[in-house]
């Protein structure tokens, strides 16, 4: 041990001592060896992350320990480890850990090994949160599953099947595998979220009637069948196979992210109470029809050629940068637009912006007002100030009374406020 983490680990002991805190940190002074913290009755939440220790031994544990944090350490085997019957929370996360077996650990309810080279594991059997994402497992620990188990995050290993599952279990995150099809015939029935996004599935796995969180960014799905069950937030992002929305979506969504597929057709109807769109880098050529509860729509770096007349009072950002805007005349629509963001644009054949920066989307008093410059509705426009200065391009302004926002190929307008 250097002199310093002696020094303050003398410190910091002799401060808790006196205080008698139940909460210890010795994180980040250097250990190299764990101290004995055996005679500490009073501590229950010990914090000895980002040091360099490399094994614990149980006898040197406070006896009432609830909470322990070793992660950030060089800890390469957890064997054998006796720990306190009242420990709760464990973390070894950012390790070195190759194998972990919990089966003894009956009193552990929230487990976190992530970020080790762990290829084999066995879990407490009261575990209800499991966090393994970012190891080395090849084949999924269906064998020894607990039945408590409420959240299970297998992401980021190297799994080509899936885990039998049990039916308290709520989150299942199966993200950045190598999972090829949806082996699984039902989930659990009280499945909440679902992340299977980045493997190599080409089907839709089948859902549950519970689920509300579908994410399936980065597979190989060339369509999206009708679903049934009442999702909030579905992500079918980079399938570049899912050329249009034809299906229905569910009526509950509130979150859809379609974005950088191939999609040039969305005839399915967006639901009403829609309030998240994006379809950023399609192959779009015009705006689909918006609900009326709509908050947030990127359509940027499509093919779009003229903006909807008709958008939605809801709607309070719009990014439609990266298109080929046509119009000659000016679009007036209500609006209570508090982003837009224009750069990257080409209207009338004369590409624009090639940086974005934001400031407020104003009105100027005229001179003999003093010119003095006001902000309507907390609105900003997002665009390269320098080229919206130019003789042909100006910041567009919002009048307060109607609301309406004016694009067209000169952008500048003044009102009496």
């Amino acid at each position: 041990m250097t002199q310093y983490a002696n020094n303050e680990l003398t410190r910091l002991l002799h401060l808790n001592k006196i205080s008698k805190s139940p909460i210890l940190k010795l994180s980040d002074i250097n250990l190299v060896e764990f101290p004995d913290l055996s005679e500490l009755t009073w501590i229950t939440d010990l914090d000895v992350s980002k040091n360099f220790v490399t094994s614990i031994r149980h006898q040197l544990l406070p006896p009432n320990l609830t909470r322990l944090d070793l992660s950030h350490n060089k800890i390469v085997y957890f064997i054998n480890v006796i720990i306190p019957k009242t420990l709760v929370f464990l973390y070894l996360n950012n390790n070195q850990l190759i194998s972990f077996n919990g089966r003894q650990y009956e009193s552990i309810k929230y487990l976190d090994v992530s970020n080790n080279g762990i290829n084999y594991i066995t879990f407490p059997p009261n575990l209800e949160h499991a966090i393994i994402n970012n190891n080395k497992l090849t084949r999924s620990p269906s064998q020894n599953l607990p039945s408590t188990l409420i959240t299970l995050d297998l992401g980021k290993n190297k799994l080509t099947d899936v885990p039998n599952f049990n039916s308290n279990l709520k989150t299942l995150l199966l993200n950045d595998n190598e999972l090829s099809r949806a082996l699984f015939i039902s989930l659990p029935l009280m499945l909440s979220t679902l992340d299977l996004s980045n493997n190599e599935l080409t089907k839709f796995p089948n859902l549950n009637i519970n689920l509300k969180t579908l994410l399936l960014s980065g597979n190989n799905l060339d369509e999206i069948p009708k679903i049934t069950v009442q999702l909030e937030k579905l992500d079918i992002s980079n399938n570049i196979s899912i050329y249009e929305l034809v299906n229905p979506l569910p009526p509950t969504l509130i979150h859809l992210d379609a974005s950088t597929c191939f999609i040039d057709k969305i005839t399915s109807i967006l639901p009403i109470g829609l309030e998240h769109l994006n379809l950023s880098h399609n192959e779009l050529k015009e705006m689909p029809e918006l609900p009326n509860n709509i908050k947030y729509v990127d359509v940027s770096s499509n093919n779009i050629t003229a903006i909807s007349e008709i958008i939605p009072e809801s709607l309070t950002e719009l990014n439609i940068s990266g298109n080929q805007l046509e119009t000659q005349e000016n679009l007036m629509y209500k609006t209570n637009l508090k982003v837009i963001n224009l750069p990257r644009i080409s209207i009338n054949g004369t590409r624009n912006v090639e940086y974005n920066t934001t400031y407020p989307l104003s009105g100027y008093k005229k001179k003999n007002n003093k010119n003095k410059h006001k902000n309507f509705n907390n609105t900003y426009f997002t665009s390269n100030k320098t080229e919206w200065a130019n003789d042909n391009y100006t910041p567009i302004v919002t009048p307060t009374k109607n609301q309406s926002l004016c694009i067209s190929q000169h952008f500048t307008k003044h009102y009496d406020v």
